[in-house]
């Protein structure tokens, strides 16, 4: 397996002592490396931005629970399922709307969010301290470059899920905390795009083995323009604000697009399904910001996780046999989702597999909560993905979650130009599919798309958002549910299971599709305001 930037993440355990972020700013250790002591050579700035990326590899439940899931649970891609309601009831909470100041994702998804900036921030501010050797100059750009990035990204990550957060581009200690107040959105967006424009001209445009995993020029670009269409998108502006002064607008963000196109030697692969297999899809020519996971962790749920733990969490309950492994049916895919393929697409059969053609396979199930018969057959527990070492270890999945395809980059640059060319870069996508070339687009026919292309990868419930709150409640309202007849008759497995009021849900306009600002936060700082609808 090729060695990624996580694997040395045991050289930057001793940040977490001094990583400083709301409500556990309080700890100063005095015997072991401090901020004062420690940012002195290149190495220590590496391990420090090793440590900045870490947050983005977090997942579980009920210690960090994984990003895609939260999303996807509230888009009309999956069901929750899992064996009860209250298995995993945060996220439950969540697919339901009707999530709290205390449910588990939203501490979670903050927590993350600000060790990271944290982590940004004290680097920063410390990095003209830090002596960088002459034949080190690139490292010296790069290092920077990507601490910018990383700030940019989980502030759009946090901005995304709470909108009035607190802007951090300072260290901040416990002391300081009070006088902290929660950004105007537009102020949030600005310093984003400023960080991204500021950190695109020093990233490397690729990096050796040792190092695949780290931000790249294109994946800063991409994940900007990302932005620039949900903050444009979701507050109806025609461009994004950029932090002291001017705006990014529609024909620079695809001028970005145009770049990684033209200039990044990306392309789709093949096989669709290839994305998801770990041998293929890793550090791929379609792989534009990816997470990288690995095989080499333990089965030991008190120890932290070095591979993918989405596989396990979506794979079939109570599997017998030769095709996937046994987990525990989460991420059921909706047959809203299913039944939106259009015909002789194939991708829906490389991303959502049937109970049926397990069952006609030679296997053995079991229903759960939410069962729709239909499971996620892209992040899960593929045979294939574990040929090395020491048996299957279901909790070290060594697949990369991809943050952004190249399929997505054309997607969105087609958006942003409906025109010939916008064209041409949709029916690229739609040919890999299976599918006959679009003679028209428009933003109808480029959602439809792009839920086929990106389904169940925590992609959809952002792109609903942005859409408007009026389209939100159309998609996300799910009343009178169809319970499905088993597609084996005598085989109930095979169909809806359960009750229909478990699949029922309305989804609450009054919170704007943003989550709840955590009750810890709001405890410590009398001055947060809580979300609408909350």
């Amino acid at each position: 397996m090729k060695k990624i930037f996580y694997n040395i993440s045991v050289l930057i355990l001793v940040l977490s002592f001094f990583s400083s972020c709301t409500g556990y700013l309080e700890i100063e250790p005095t015997d072991r490396q401090t901020p004062e002591n420690f940012y002195k050579t290149r190495d220590d700035a590496f391990n420090a931005l090793m440590g900045i990326y870490k947050p983005i590899t977090y997942q579980g439940w009920g210690n960090w629970y994984d990003l895609s899931i939260t999303l996807d649970v509230m888009s009309d891609d999956i069901y929750k399922g899992g064996g009860t309601r209250a298995d995993a009831i945060g996220w439950a909470e969540l697919s339901e709307f009707n999530a709290h100041s205390q449910t588990g994702p939203v501490n979670d998804l903050w927590r993350k969010d600000y060790q990271a900036i944290s982590r940004a921030n004290i680097l920063l501010e410390k990095y003209d301290e830090i002596e960088f050797k002459d034949k080190d100059e690139q490292d010296r750009l790069n290092f920077k470059a990507e601490a910018l990035f990383l700030r940019a990204h989980f502030h759009l990550e946090a901005v995304r899920l709470f909108e009035n957060i607190p802007l951090l581009t300072k260290p901040v200690t416990a002391s300081d905390w009070k006088g902290i107040r929660q950004a105007a959105p537009d102020e949030t967006y600005a310093q984003i795009a400023r960080d991204m424009l500021d950190a695109i001209p020093d990233l490397a445009e690729q990096y050796d083995a040792a190092n695949l995993g780290r931000i790249t020029k294109w994946a800063a670009e991409a994940e900007l323009a990302r932005a620039f269409l949900f903050y444009t998108g979701y507050y109806s502006k025609n461009s994004m604000p950029v932090a002291g002064g001017g705006e990014l607008t529609k024909s620079q963000v695809l001028d970005l697009l145009k770049d990684i196109i033209d200039n990044g030697n990306f392309s789709l692969l093949p096989d669709y399904s290839d994305n998801f297999i770990a041998a293929k899809g890793n550090f791929s020519s379609e792989a534009v910001f990816e997470i990288p996971y690995a095989d080499t962790g333990n089965m030991n749920w008190s120890d932290e996780k070095t591979g993918n733990i989405r596989p396990v969490m979506a794979a079939p309950a109570y599997y017998d046999g030769d095709k996937l492994g046994s987990g525990w049916a989460l991420c059921m895919a909706t047959h809203d989702l299913h039944e939106s393929f259009e015909a002789g697409d194939l991708r829906r059969d490389k991303s959502i597999i049937t109970a049926q053609e397990l069952i006609e396979g030679g296997a053995a199930l079991g229903a759960r909560y939410q069962h729709t018969a239909l499971y996620s057959y892209k992040y899960t527990l593929h045979n294939e993905n574990y040929p090395s070492g020491g048996g299957y270890d279901i909790l070290n999945d060594p697949t990369n979650y991809h943050l952004i395809r190249y399929s997505d980059v054309l997607l969105m640059a087609a958006e942003l130009d409906m025109g010939a060319q916008g064209l041409q870069w949709l029916n690229e996508v739609r040919a890999r599919a299976g599918l006959p070339p679009k003679s028209k687009i428009n933003i109808d026919i480029i959602y439809k798309e792009r839920r086929s292309e990106l389904a169940m990868e925590g992609i959809r419930y952002w792109d609903i958002l942005r859409r408007g709150l009026d389209y939100a409640e159309e998609n996300l309202t799910i009343q009178n549910y169809f319970m499905r007849p088993p597609a084996i008759p005598g085989v109930p497995v095979t169909g809806d299971v359960g009750s229909k009021v478990d699949f029922e849900r309305v989804f609450d306009r009054t919170k704007r599709g943003f989550l709840p600002i955590p009750q810890y936060e709001l405890d410590l700082n009398p001055e947060f305001k809580q979300n609408v609808g909350y």
